[in-house]
């Protein structure tokens, strides 16, 4: 729902609002954690929330909203500690913004006064409660991080690219359906093929065994003990799977070329969707959090991007439509225990 209602906050029609939130409903790793003891899932609730509250503030200069927001943060703090980020993503838009003046003046209360609840929290609730293993166990590897060489950086932000845009495969896969789209992300695909074929000597798979999401099997093999054995159908269709993969990320970075980044199409609440996706790269790369189910937080912003992109070509709308059903049959038959 949240989803649904930032995208009819952007302008969106009623079925573009439900296409990306029935494309994040159908992302096989959401649905799969979904019935897990991950916080992945309650996390990504809360803080998809609480962007909407900002950009409900953005668009209508609704001081309020900003309060609610922050409150959505401060609870998506309480599951997972990246939480602590999410209201820095309304200050970009709000210091470039300059028909924005009185509703930044409002906004800097409740920013602060979030901001200060979770410092404190971060400091007084291992004094409260006792030692947090997991967030000692993270902060320690903080002394590690200038020791790991950049190209080894750089091969994991392409693999968390590849691997966070594929399950939102159902809109982007429909974007290119028609030809001046089609010879953008044809030709965006060409030279990130070449790119990446170049940087890291192979080309990208966007299901890497041994996460929730892989060829072998989805979400088992992350929740019962055993090996899972190779199937050969799935060996067979890796070279698809991954022109797949690379055609959704040529489709993205066509989708920000096109309708993103020209500065005059931007607004506020476009800028709150940036920035977000920035600080929870910046989080991933920071703890070391190098897996799919992590990836999860970025799935609601891919989805709204995607979506949006879509919103006037009706067709586009009924692709996108028949790939979530096979989208969804992939899910639902591969959360298994």
């Amino acid at each position: 729902w949240a989803v649904y209602l930032t995208l009819r906050e952007l302008g969106c029609r009623r079925s573009t609002g439900l296409l990306g939130a029935l494309a994040l409903a159908c992302d096989p790793v959401y649905f799969a954690l979904s019935f897990s003891f991950m916080t992945e899932v309650p996390f990504v609730c809360l803080s998809t929330l609480a962007p909407y509250w900002y950009v409900r503030a953005m668009r209508r200069e609704e001081a309020k909203a900003v309060w609610f927001g922050c409150s959505c943060a401060v609870a998506a703090y309480l599951v997972r500690p990246i939480g602590i980020v999410i209201p820095l993503a309304l200050v970009p838009p709000l210091v470039w913004s300059r028909d924005r003046r009185t509703l930044l003046r409002r906004s800097i209360v409740p920013i602060t006064l979030s901001m200060i609840v979770m410092v404190s929290l971060q400091f007084g609730m291992p004094r409260l409660l006792g030692s947090l293993d997991w967030a000692g166990v993270r902060e320690g590897y903080l002394r590690w991080w200038f020791l790991v060489k950049m190209t080894s950086y750089l091969r994991w932000n392409v693999e968390v690219l590849f691997v966070s845009v594929f399950p939102l495969a159902p809109l982007l896969l429909a974007y290119p359906f028609s030809r001046r789209r089609a010879l953008q992300v044809a030709a965006t695909a060409v030279l990130l093929a070449i790119v990446t074929r170049t940087a890291l000597g192979y080309f990208q798979t966007p299901l890497l065994n041994g996460q929730t999401w892989s060829l072998h099997d989805i979400a088992a093999r992350m929740m019962v003990g055993g090996d899972v054995v190779s199937r050969d159908w799935a060996l067979r269709i890796v070279p698809l799977v991954k022109l797949a993969g690379l055609l959704c990320v040529a489709a993205l970075v066509a989708i920000g070329v096109t309708r993103w980044l020209p500065r005059a199409r931007w607004t506020g609440a476009h800028g709150i969707i940036a920035a977000l996706a920035v600080l929870q790269v910046a989080c991933i790369n920071a703890l070391w959090l190098y897996n799919d189910r992590y990836y999860v937080v970025l799935a609601p912003l891919v989805a709204i991007v995607a979506a949006q992109a879509l919103d006037l070509d009706t067709r586009a709308k009924w692709v996108a439509s028949a790939l979530l059903v096979f989208w969804f049959g992939i899910a639902f038959t591969g959360t298994r225990d």
